[in-house]
């Protein structure tokens, strides 16, 4: 059994157990390891609540390289995320500016699709260690 530390248990980390843990079926332990108080804080935070996590109209462009932001974002990121978080159970949709929300509006719901496969099953052995800084 290989043992993991994700440092950070915001979107990224979160997403990262989840995919650790669906490829590794059962033969691996993760420490979510998180300074704040409480994983996921930013994503409450994002949308003013509701939690536009994506966005159909990510232009690479708009960033610093342009060709650095086009190699990772490819040409399907934002079905491939819709996909993931499909499986997870969220429902979503996109506004006319082609932000993506959860159909409930409400960033818990996100935050919640992602933190129940960690800690619903105590056998996947997911710990997560929150006001812990890493130095």
């Amino acid at each position: 059994m290989y043992r993991i530390g994700i440092i950070g248990a915001g979107a990224c980390g979160l997403m990262c157990a989840n995919y650790l843990l669906k490829k590794a079926n059962g033969a691996l332990t993760i420490d979510l390891i998180e300074k704040a108080p409480k994983v996921g804080q930013k994503i409450l935070v994002t949308g003013n609540g509701r939690c536009n996590f994506s966005n159909v109209n990510v232009n690479p462009l708009a960033y610093n390289d342009p060709a650095f932001v086009k190699k990772v974002l490819g040409s399907d990121s934002v079905s491939r995320l819709l996909s993931v978080f499909e499986e997870l159970g969220l429902l979503a949709y996109k506004d006319e500016e082609g932000r993506i929300y959860p159909v409930s509006d409400n960033a818990t719901t996100v935050l919640s699709v992602l933190i129940t496969p960690l800690i619903s099953d105590k056998t996947k052995n997911v710990r997560l260690l929150t006001e812990e800084e890493i130095i």
